[in-house]
Parts: structure tokens; sequence; C-alpha cells
């Protein structure tokens, strides 16, 4: 193994670089590594999820729902990622969309008491704006 294929982090590296990096609110870094987990697994759910959570946080959530989407096309059963797009739907103001990811969520997990919590909010907005 050459120097080069050394200093390039495994992709379980990267992918643990990416968490350390977001939850030390380090945007760029955490982007760097999760990029490069998708280069070598585009097919990473939980790599498009966090990156998904990673541009929320920053405020960019159109590009946050790309994501979401990108790991729900991939895993359509993937509970976190249903509920991350309604959180990230409801924040647009697109309550009926949000409501809908919610109840996909606990139509896998009726037991998700994050996704129940949120179905609760979303029917709140629906009602009180109607």
């Amino acid at each position: 193994m050459g120097p080069a294929a050394r200093a390039r982090p495994a992709a379980s590296d990267d992918f643990q670089l990416a968490l350390y990096y977001q939850r030390s609110g380090e945007f760029d870094q955490s982007l760097v590594h999760y990029k490069a987990v998708l280069q070598r697994d585009e097919l990473n759910v939980e790599a498009h999820n966090n990156l998904g959570l990673l541009y929320r946080d920053k405020g960019l959530t159109e590009e946050a729902v790309r994501e979401f989407q990108r790991a729900l096309f991939i895993a359509p059963r993937y509970v976190r990622a249903h509920n991350n797009l309604g959180v990230t739907l409801l924040d647009l103001g697109r309550t009926d969309a949000a409501a809908a990811e919610f109840r996909a969520a606990l139509a896998l997990d009726p037991r998700n008491v994050d996704a129940l919590v949120n179905l609760g909010l979303a029917l709140k907005a629906i009602y009180t704006a109607a």
C-alpha cells in the first residue's frame, strides 16, 4: 500500500469524522467527510440522512430536503429520514407534506415518539391555519 492510499481515511473513518465535526459545529469539515463517504458509497442512507441534518442546521433547507429524499429513495422504510424530512417540510411551511412524512414514519414504527409528537405539531399547524 502506497503513502497516498494510507493517507486517505477509510469510509467508516470519514463517517466518524463527519459525525465528530457535525457535533462540533464545524460545517465545512463535516461536509467534506460526508461527501467523501458518498463518493465511495452513494447508497449510504445514513450519510444522506446526516448530510440532510447538517444542511438543515445550516439553514439550507432545500438541500436538506434533497438529501432526505435521496435516503428515502434508497431505503423507503428508513424511519429517521421520514421524520427528518417531515421536520424540514414543517420548517418550510409545507404542513400537509410534513404530516404525510410523519404518518409514513408511524406506519413503519407506530411507537416512534418523535414522529408522533411531530405529527401532532403538524396537525396543530394545519388546523390553526384553517
